[in-house]
């Protein structure tokens, strides 16, 4: 029978080649996990874009908002001061019919209700300017969410810091 001798350089080309194919198999692991990781890492931060967008229009419509209650603040405040005039122009005519007068008083409640109009408009724009500071954090908790995940897609084998913390 014949029998076979392992010499130490076969033996050692053996244990050389285990090595390659089970460190080889590691890092085709490893590339396949992160691989998986980027993309996860990646979808976070695409989702966070979106969201950043989502609030950005927030923002935008919030702000025009704000413009149209500014712009209709201003008609009220000219709507009153022409009613102020034509009630003072009528108090300095002496002889003002009756029917006049009962159109004025009609108008000092118009001016009330448009006091009132501007008043509860005013609130809405103190509201929105409020509602926009929010909308602006929660914009740059998004944007900062994004980036980190952005990197951290770019880079998987990195260990991945803790989010930022939400907005109030």
């Amino acid at each position: 029978m014949f029998r076979r001798l392992f010499r130490i350089r076969t033996l050692m080309t053996a244990v050389a080649i285990v090595a390659l194919v089970v460190t080889g198999t590691r890092f085709a692991w490893q590339t396949v996990q992160r691989v998986r990781l980027a993309r996860k890492y990646g979808e976070y931060a695409a989702s966070f874009a979106r969201n950043e967008r989502k609030t950005v229009e927030r923002i935008q419509s919030q702000e025009n908002d704000i413009a149209e209650t500014d712009r209709s603040v201003a008609l009220y405040e000219i709507a009153l001061l022409a009613k102020r005039r034509q009630i003072a122009a009528a108090d300095n005519d002496r002889e003002v019919p009756k029917q006049v007068l009962d159109e004025y008083r009609q108008t000092i409640v118009q001016m009330d209700e448009l006091q009132r109009s501007k008043n509860a408009n005013t609130d809405q724009i103190a509201r929105d300017k409020k509602d926009v500071g929010e909308y602006a954090e929660l914009r740059s908790y998004y944007q900062k969410l994004e980036r980190k995940y952005q990197e951290v897609a770019c880079y998987p084998w990195l260990t991945v810091p803790p989010d930022p913390s939400p907005p109030k």
